[in-house]
C-alpha cells in the first residue's frame, strides 16, 4: 500500500510540473513574438528592394532599400530608407552561394528597425533574422505599439 502511494505521488508531481511548464510557456511565446517590436526605433510598413550582397569579417551583408508606405512607430520619414542586414558566419551556412532576402520578404510587410547611423537601417533585434512580419499580423503590433512604445 505504501509503495502505491507512492507511485501516486509521484505521478502527481510529474503532472503539477508539466502543468507549471505550460502555464508559464505561453506567456513566454507572447513576449517573444513582440521583442522586435520592443527593441525597434522604427516601424514602418513597406516593400523591401534587394541591393547588393557582399561578405565582410562578421558575415554577409545584404543591403536594399524599403519604399515606407507607412510609418507605425518612430521619426516621419518618407520615401525609401537604406537597409542592411547581416548575415553572420556559422557552420549551419555554406559560405557560398551568398544568401538572399527575396520571396516572401519582397512582399508589402511590416520592417522593425534601429539606427546603425549615416541613414542605414538594420534589424531591430539582431537576432539574424530579417525583421520582416506579415501585414496579417498588423492589428497585433498596433496595439502592443498603442500600449507599450506611446
Amino acid at each position: 500500500m505504501r509503495q502505491f502511494k507512492a507511485v501516486l505521488d509521484v505521478r502527481r508531481l510529474i503532472l503539477s510540473t508539466g502543468i507549471a511548464l505550460l502555464l508559464t510557456a505561453c506567456p513566454l511565446r507572447a513576449v517573444e513574438k513582440y521583442w522586435i517590436a520592443h527593441e525597434a526605433q522604427l516601424i514602418v510598413v513597406g516593400t523591401y528592394h534587394p541591393g547588393l550582397t557582399f561578405p565582410w569579417f562578421d558575415g554577409w551583408h545584404l543591403t536594399g532599400t524599403i519604399d515606407i508606405d507607412e510609418v507605425l512607430y518612430g521619426p516621419s520619414l518618407t520615401g525609401r530608407l537604406n537597409y542592411r542586414f547581416v548575415s553572420n558566419w556559422d557552420c549551419t551556412r555554406p559560405y557560398w552561394p551568398p544568401p538572399r532576402i527575396d520571396g516572401i520578404c519582397t512582399q508589402k510587410g511590416i520592417w522593425f528597425f534601429r539606427l546603425a547611423g549615416r541613414g542605414t537601417w538594420i534589424v531591430a533585434n539582431g537576432c539574424g533574422e530579417s525583421g520582416f512580419r506579415f501585414l496579417s499580423q498588423r492589428a497585433d503590433f498596433e496595439n502592443y505599439i498603442r500600449l507599450y512604445k506611446h
